[in-house]
């Protein structure tokens, strides 16, 4: 009988394999909705998906809902309109962040990235 080498493969490796082919996919959601973490829920990273959606959404929807509660009679207008400022200079600060990441993911191959998302489950 003739030996057969046998490949043992593990869930990682499968899943980094399986996950190789979504470069431009990954990229695009990056650089357009990374701070929601739509790229990480598409990588398979469902805790850090939730993680960055939570922080995304109570970031992004805090001026809103500070307005939507009338902070303005309670603080006075000139203090909301300091903490506005922060609050909308950490979302451009933050959208920055992960449009320069995604551009920057463009130089990795698919393998790269999908350990790079590996690593975060």
């Amino acid at each position: 009988m003739e030996e057969k080498d046998f490949e043992i493969v593990t869930e990682s490796e499968e899943r980094i394999a399986r996950n190789s082919g979504k470069k431009v996919l990954v990229i695009i959601m990056r650089c357009l909705f990374g701070c929601f973490g739509v790229d990480k829920f598409i990588m398979g990273c469902k805790k850090k998906g939730c993680e960055d959606l939570i922080t995304g959404l109570i970031i992004t929807s805090s001026p809103v809902v500070s307005l939507l509660l009338f902070l303005v009679p309670f603080v006075g207008a000139g203090l909301y309109a300091i903490a506005l400022f922060f609050i909308c200079l950490v979302n451009i600060i933050r959208y920055i962040y992960f449009l320069i990441t995604g551009i920057k993911m463009i130089s990795l191959t698919p393998r790269e990235i999908a350990e790079k998302y590996e690593r975060m489950i």
